[in-house]
């Protein structure tokens, strides 16, 4: 499912774009103005992909594996949030 969201959200971006619209922030990462274009469509294509192909490999035996994974992924989340805090501050000041 996730997968396939994000291949609906690619085809909606590639329909903006290519209709001139790349005005649009794709809201991708929250509090980052990212604009639409042909790379963030192809970005969440790639991300389906991967996505399709984590789900080919099943779950985890391990339960801590699924808690240690949730957790990386929130901590990349931060991770990028605040490297695009920095450098808008950066750019602004």
């Amino acid at each position: 499912m996730s997968a396939a969201l994000l291949l609906l959200f690619a085809v909606a971006m590639g329909v903006n774009v290519a209709r001139g619209r790349t005005h649009l922030s794709c809201g991708c990462i929250p509090g980052v103005d990212v604009r639409l274009s042909w790379a963030s469509v192809w970005r969440n294509v790639v991300l389906a992909v991967l996505v399709f192909l984590t789900g080919l490999c099943g779950q985890p035996d391990f339960g801590l594996l699924c808690v240690e994974g949730l957790l990386m992924g929130v901590s990349l989340l931060l991770l990028c949030m605040a490297t695009a805090s920095l450098t808008r501050a950066e750019a602004m000041g």
